[in-house]
């Protein structure tokens, strides 16, 4: 079984593939959680699942979770976790000036969106912060916008 994680602003949220069980869970985004903390909150979701995760990747805003979710993982559930950056192999081009400020979770947004669209799309998440995005009709990532409620503006990538 796949674990996915999304490791967000405000939530940390798992995903399987096979979907393993309609249960969800979150754990709070907290960037001074240890590996070992990560690693029982993921063990204590997993108890509830039928299944074995013999794989694993990832998508964070949070860079100062990065190591250690790689790291819970490997310990809790004996698989490595694979990060999603903008330099994975994803069959998507971001087709922007800075591809590298491009996040994970807006990357595997737009690619779950063209996949479901089969074309052009606009990818619309209601997070921590609203994200727009743009996709071509080939699948390209063309940049989009992000409003942060705290900044009370729109920056756009």
């Amino acid at each position: 079984m796949l674990l996915a994680l999304d490791v967000g602003n405000t939530n940390i949220t798992p995903a399987f593939s096979p979907a393993a069980s309609r249960r969800q869970w979150r754990v709070a985004t907290d960037p001074a959680s240890s590996s070992r903390a990560l690693g029982r909150e993921l063990k204590r979701g997993l108890s509830r699942i039928k299944g074995v995760v013999t794989e694993a990747v990832y998508g964070s805003v949070v860079p100062a979770l990065d190591r250690k979710i790689e790291k819970a993982v490997m310990t809790a559930l004996h698989c490595r976790a694979v990060a999603v950056t903008p330099r994975s192999p994803l069959g998507m081009r971001l087709k922007v000036k800075r591809p590298a400020e491009v996040g994970a979770d807006r990357i595997l947004n737009a690619l779950a969106a063209h996949s479901i669209a089969r074309g052009a799309c606009v990818v619309i998440d209601f997070g921590t912060a609203t994200t727009f995005d743009c996709v071509s009709k080939r699948g390209d990532y063309l940049g989009g916008a992000i409003l942060r409620p705290e900044l009370g503006r729109a920056r756009a990538s």
